[in-house]
């Protein structure tokens, strides 16, 4: 789901110029629920602009919100496992828990790579 709004921010940001800027990235992390409150959005976005231009194409600004939203994903998932371990546990749930299972890492796997014909 996040991938279609992705594409939907894209295209709505950058209209018929095809690229956006670090502003409209900052925007765009802001619409998909990211705090950009101390970030360097423009250091973000010199690290995947190969042509050193401040602007993203499409391509370059998926990868970047890609990584973005998976980082958030993850502190939003770490806070939930903060809040879940401060919680009052009853005396047999704190008898029967397993260290293990709390201890899981939210993961996620992605690829990015252009696909190629080969004969």
């Amino acid at each position: 789901a996040h991938k279609m709004q992705i594409r939907s921010l894209f295209l709505s940001l950058s209209g018929e110029a095809g690229q956006v800027d670090a502003t409209m990235v900052a925007e765009a992390m802001r619409a998909m629920g990211m705090d950009v409150a101390g970030m360097d959005v423009d250091a973000l976005v010199d690290a995947v602009d190969m042509e050193q231009t401040g602007l993203l194409d499409y391509g370059a600004f998926c990868v970047l919100m890609e990584q973005c939203w998976f980082k958030h994903a993850q502190k939003v998932h770490e806070d939930k496992q903060r809040k879940e371990l401060q919680r009052e546990r009853s005396d047999l749930e704190m008898r029967s828990s397993c260290w293990v299972c709390e201890s899981w890492q939210l993961a996620e796997l992605g690829w990015y790579a252009e696909a190629t014909l080969v004969h």
